[in-house]
């Protein structure tokens, strides 16, 4: 036999019985570990999504925010395998858009307590491409914005929030305040750094 590798050639040439020695270091039932996505039915990934979230809430709340995004990611993961399985806005792919919306949300308070202000634009903007008035995105994308300098499109957020919900009235102009602030102390910074020279 001539494999095409003159090792390989040679080990066949002198082929030898291979001995193993397997350690069994502890057995487990199927319904004593966590499984892997690939093991999942999709009955089973679909099940377990709402736990997912109930586990990532709670562990926001205790303030576990790198266990909270796991726990959201999961469940965006499985969300999206099951939705690439059907077609977009029909019934199925709706309804499971439905249960994407708010984890996304969620996934976005923690990334903007990460000051991942890029990712928490991108998410919001998703959740508002299906729900144009929803005030948790606006609200959190409004906060990215206004954190990357991006003024306009925070005011406009805030100002849409502020329209959407009177109660929020208050936060919205308290946030537009401090923006208007950042942003004088920013003009201010740059016109005393550019005193002196000439272009």
């Amino acid at each position: 036999m001539h494999t095409g590798y003159d090792d390989l050639n040679e080990l066949m040439k002198t082929s030898q019985d291979l001995a193993f020695t397997i350690e069994l270091l502890q057995v487990e039932s199927a319904s004593e570990y966590e499984h892997e996505s690939w093991q999942l039915t999709e009955a089973e990934k679909l099940d377990s999504i709402p736990t997912l979230k109930d586990e990532g809430n709670t562990l926001y709340r205790t303030g576990n925010i790198q266990g909270a995004l796991e726990k959201y990611r999961t469940a965006l993961g499985y969300l999206e395998q099951l939705m690439l399985k059907e077609k977009p806005n029909d019934e199925e792919w709706t309804r499971l858009n439905q249960m994407k919306l708010p984890i996304l949300l969620n996934f976005s308070q923690c990334k903007l307590d990460e000051k991942d202000y890029y990712a928490v634009i991108e998410h919001t903007t998703s959740v508002l491409s299906y729900e144009p008035d929803n005030i948790k995105a606006l609200f959190r994308r409004g906060k990215a914005h206004m954190n990357v300098w991006n003024i306009e499109e925070a005011k406009s957020d805030f100002d849409k929030v502020a329209a959407l919900d009177s109660t929020l009235l208050a936060s919205v102009n308290s946030l537009l305040k401090q923006l208007s602030e950042r942003v004088k102390e920013k003009d201010e910074e740059t016109k005393n750094r550019m005193k002196g020279k000439l272009f």
